[in-house]
Formats: C-alpha cells, sequence, structure tokens
C-alpha cells in the first residue's frame, strides 16, 4: 500500500475520531495553557495561525487574548495566484494580519479568513505557526487534509516555530511521511507538549 492510500484511510479514522472527542471545552482550554505558558508563544511577536472550523482545536476564541498579549495575528486565505507561483492557476494559501475577528469573513470552504482590506504578512524570525492536523505522532509528523496548502507555504516562507495543536487522541505511533511533506517542532495538546524535529525531518 502506497504512502497516499495510507494517509487516506488515516484521515477517515482521525475524522470520526476528532469529531467524537468528548469534554472539548476542557480540552482546549488546556491547550491553550500550555501555548501561552511556552516560551515559544512569550518570546514570539507575531503568531500566523489557523481560523478553526468544524472539530479543529479552536483557535478563533483566544485570538482577543493573544491581541492583549500584544502579539500581531495573521491568519490565512485561500486564493488564485496565477503569476507568483510555481502553481499557476492552482488555489494556495497567505496569510494577512488582523486587528480583530471583525476583520474575518467566511471564505472558501466555509471557513473564516481575512476581508480584502487586510494586508499581507511575511513571517519574521519572531513569528511562530499553530498549525491544524488531522493526527500528529511525537517525531513532528503531520497529517493534514490533503491539499497540501501548508506545505507549500512551509516551503516558501522559512518559520522555525512550527506548533501543531491537537487533542492528545490525535497522536498516532507514525504518521505517513511523503516527499515535500514538513514536519512539526512542537505538538501540544491538552495533556501533553511533545517537541518534534525540524521542517527537514532532523532534530
Amino acid at each position: 500500500m502506497t504512502e497516499a492510500n495510507t494517509k487516506s484511510i488515516l484521515r477517515k479514522s482521525m475524522t470520526t475520531i476528532r469529531e467524537n472527542i468528548s469534554s472539548r471545552s476542557e480540552k482546549e482550554a488546556m491547550i491553550w495553557q500550555r501555548i501561552v505558558s511556552s516560551k515559544e508563544y512569550k518570546q514570539c511577536q507575531e503568531i500566523f495561525v489557523y481560523c478553526s472550523y468544524k472539530s479543529e482545536v479552536d483557535t478563533i476564541s483566544f485570538f482577543q487574548t493573544c491581541i492583549e498579549n500584544g502579539k500581531q495575528i495573521a491568519v490565512p486565505r485561500v486564493e488564485t495566484v496565477t503569476q507568483t507561483t510555481k502553481k499557476p492557476n492552482n488555489p494556495m494559501m497567505n496569510f494577512y494580519s488582523i486587528q480583530s475577528v471583525n476583520d474575518l469573513e467566511k471564505g472558501a470552504f466555509g471557513i473564516l479568513e481575512p476581508k480584502p482590506h487586510c494586508k499581507m504578512a511575511t513571517p519574521t524570525s519572531n513569528s511562530i505557526m499553530l498549525l491544524p492536523g488531522l493526527a500528529f505522532d511525537k517525531h513532528g509528523g503531520r497529517l493534514g487534509y490533503g491539499g497540501g496548502y501548508y506545505d507549500y507555504y512551509l516551503q516558501h516562507h522559512n518559520i522555525s516555530g512550527l506548533i501543531g495543536l491537537c487533542f492528545e487522541e490525535q497522536i498516532v505511533e507514525k504518521v505517513p511521511i511523503e516527499k515535500g511533506d514538513q514536519f512539526v517542532t512542537m505538538i501540544i495538546t491538552d495533556k501533553e507538549v511533545y517537541y518534534g524535529l525540524d521542517s527537514n525531518g532532523k532534530r
């Protein structure tokens, strides 16, 4: 069985597991307590973070807390770019700075995205990224949704602090890895903090 087929099977099972997680709000509170207590959060100036959707770990409820802590927030928008990309005419993802949740509106797939007036954000050495996923392993392997948006973005933007957010139930023994897949450097769950590999799969 190919890695792609293994991923497809794992995506289906992990989607069901995540949708049926109990005590969700309490677990999300624990995850965010670990985030704000981390040195990565304390030292960063800007957070590149997904807008949570369906059964993902909630991020939107915590945007205001991050802003009040002096953090700049940048969230993704899926858009079609025809020139400045190696994926012409295909959707890709860019991040835009927001000042509050009022800068968000429903976009692709019904997910909240930055409104048109928001300015594009470019990661710096003081940026971290919080990534969603269906599953993670303790080495930093991440199973996304198959679109490759984050993998493509991270191949072209250097962010040293890549933090996967998930519930403990989403930790698996090994995520199948294909060429181009990006590792996260840290995984935060409601029960533990795992330190993974760098984006090239090295400690």
